[in-house]
């Protein structure tokens, strides 16, 4: 057998007792195993997990800068909708700006998800309960999605059964 002094090995001794009851062994037996591939392969897989833990961290570092970043006009948005709202409107502007503003704060919130999918993932993710109104999400969402139905020429509506709670 030639060992190859850029493979590694792993050798076994251990020792050999012909049958008398000597305390001293008669001789030494011994086993050399190649575990070069398994060596390679460890390493292999050292550098995929850290390869996987860095496309990890960049993902999450990304999804935090761009929901910082979308955050920013979309306040400006709502901002401006909040200043329109409270000027002097046509009674049917009032309900088109009340829609934007509810689709910006749905904008919102979706973006706070992201950022908090990011805080998930680093393990400072804290839940709370709060009370949720589901007939009125209902409804803001029937808001949102009007127009679009209008424009296909659609009619949209939008009933909770009265049995459901509101709260």
């Amino acid at each position: 057998m030639s060992l190859h002094p850029q493979n590694s090995y792993e050798v076994l001794a251990f020792p050999i007792f012909y049958g008398d009851s000597s305390e001293e062994p008669d001789g030494v037996g011994g086993i050399i195993v190649d575990v070069t591939r398994h060596k390679m392969l460890e390493a292999a897989l050292r550098a995929a997990k850290e390869s996987a833990d860095a496309a990890n961290k960049a993902k999450s570092e990304f999804l935090a800068n761009m929901s910082h970043e979308i955050r920013t006009p979309l306040n400006g948005i709502l901002g401006m909708a909040d200043i329109l709202q409270h000027s002097q409107l046509l009674p049917e502007n009032v309900a088109k700006i009340e829609v934007i503003k509810k689709s910006g704060d749905s904008l919102l919130t979706l973006i706070n998800s992201i950022l908090d999918f990011s805080k998930i993932e680093a393990g400072k993710m804290f839940l709370e309960k709060q009370p949720l109104n589901l007939s009125e999400l209902v409804f803001d969402i029937g808001q949102a999605m009007a127009p679009i139905a209008e424009r296909k020429n659609l009619i949209l509506n939008v009933r909770v059964d009265p049995r459901i709670p509101s709260m």
